[in-house]
């Protein structure tokens, strides 16, 4: 069996972010009726 290996998830890549893109990616999805506990 292969090595159970924790890797970043891809979304973690978008929303994860901590700069100005990251906010418009979780802005536009919070205004598009996803609630906080999904992020």
């Amino acid at each position: 069996m292969t090595e159970n290996r924790k890797r970043p998830l891809r979304s973690q890549a978008w929303f994860g972010r901590q700069d100005k893109m990251g906010f418009y990616y979780r802005s536009f999805l919070k205004n598009s009726g996803f609630p906080q506990d999904q992020f």
